[in-house]
C-alpha cells in the first residue's frame, strides 16, 4: 500500500541495502579474481606466420629453416609445419573409427546376449537381402570388421607416406619470439605494398 507508512520504511530499506551489497558484490569479485591465473591462448599464434606460394622443391623443412637463417639470421624458429593435401588421409581415418566402432559394437553385444552378429558383406544387402543371399555367404561380423581394420590401417600409413611427397605450397613457422614473427610480417606486406622495396633473401 503507497500509503502506508510502514510499507514506504521498507521499501527505502530494501533500496539501502542493494545500494550496499554492490560495491560489496564488487569486492567480493575482485578479491576472487586476484587468484586466478590466466594464460594467454593466442600467445604461440601471435609467433607463427602462415607463408604461401612455396616452390614444390623448396616446400621442405629444411629449405624453409635454411632460408630464414640465412635472411633472418637473429630469428630463431620454434617450429615449422608443412602443409599437405590430407583429405583422403581424413576420409579413411572417418571410416576406421567407424570400423573399430562397429567393432566394439559387436563385442559388447556378443558378451551381452551370447549370440554372435552375422552379415552380409555386400552393399545394399539389407534392402536386396534375398538376390544376395545365393550368391554370397553371410559372414562373422567381428572377423569382418577387424580385416576391415587391418586393411584400412595399413591403407592410412601409405597414404601418409604418399601426401608427404606432394606438399601444398604452404608452410606455417612459429618463432620463438612474437617480434620477430611480426618482424617478418611487416616485411613482405611492405614488398607487396612497395614495389620498390625489398624483404631479406637467402642465398
Amino acid at each position: 500500500n503507497p500509503n502506508d507508512d510502514t510499507d514506504s520504511i521498507i521499501l527505502w530499506i530494501h533500496i539501502a541495502i542493494a545500494f550496499l551489497m554492490f560495491p560489496f558484490a564488487i569486492f567480493l569479485m575482485r578479491r576472487f579474481s586476484i587468484g586466478l591465473k590466466m594464460t594467454d591462448t593466442n600467445l604461440k599464434i601471435t609467433r607463427t606466420v602462415a607463408i604461401e606460394n612455396i616452390p614444390e622443391k623448396n616446400c621442405n623443412i629444411e629449405d624453409i629453416k635454411q632460408h630464414f637463417s640465412e635472411a633472418y639470421p637473429e630469428f630463431r624458429i620454434f617450429d615449422i609445419q608443412v602443409v599437405y593435401n590430407v583429405s583422403k588421409l581424413i576420409e579413411l581415418s572417418l571410416n576406421l573409427e567407424n570400423v573399430v566402432d562397429s567393432k566394439k559394437f559387436c563385442k559388447k553385444y556378443k558378451t551381452r546376449h551370447d549370440l554372435e552378429l552375422e552379415m552380409i558383406p555386400v552393399g545394399g544387402a539389407r534392402c536386396c537381402k534375398c538376390f544376395c543371399l545365393p550368391c554370397v555367404n553371410k559372414v562373422s561380423c567381428i572377423e569382418y570388421f577387424t580385416e576391415e581394420e587391418v586393411k584400412l590401417r595399413e591403407l592410412i600409413e601409405k597414404e601418409g607416406i604418399e601426401a608427404r611427397k606432394v606438399p601444398l605450397g604452404m608452410a606455417f613457422v612459429t618463432f620463438e619470439n612474437i617480434n620477430h614473427a611480426r618482424q617478418v610480417l611487416r616485411d613482405h606486406k611492405n614488398s607487396i605494398l612497395y614495389l620498390k622495396y625489398k624483404p631479406p633473401e637467402s642465398k
